[in-house]
């Protein structure tokens, strides 16, 4: 759980580097930015936000675990349950968003093409 929620923080932040660099070519040089958002729009970029999203998603929930078990260091105890039940909540709220999310980009990418 350490490593992954680590793993999942560095693709938001990789993301957000991105973002916030393609976000500034705007301003800075029009034309690369009009560049990214056609990479943007290219297959193995719709795979990378859909792994961006479950990363979100497991390192908000994973992170409000650690935050609990802070608050009451008596739950440390309980540490496989508390991993569990943020295992299975991630994959509930995960699957359904992903889901969702792929039918969009399937969309997108077939009218792309």
């Amino acid at each position: 759980m350490w490593i992954a929620h680590r793993l999942s923080g560095l693709g938001v932040l990789l993301f957000l580097i991105l973002h916030i660099f393609g976000m500034s070519m705007a301003f800075f040089n029009p034309p690369l930015h009009e560049a990214m958002l056609n990479l943007y729009k290219s297959p193995p970029f719709a795979v990378g936000e859909l792994i961006l999203a479950v990363c979100m998603l497991y390192h908000a929930i994973n992170g409000t675990r650690i935050a609990l078990l802070e608050l009451k260091p008596e739950w440390w105890t309980q540490q496989q349950k508390a991993t569990r039940v943020t295992l299975i909540i991630t994959a509930i709220v995960t699957l359904p968003w992903l889901l969702v999310m792929i039918g969009y980009t399937l969309q997108g990418l077939a009218k792309a093409h």
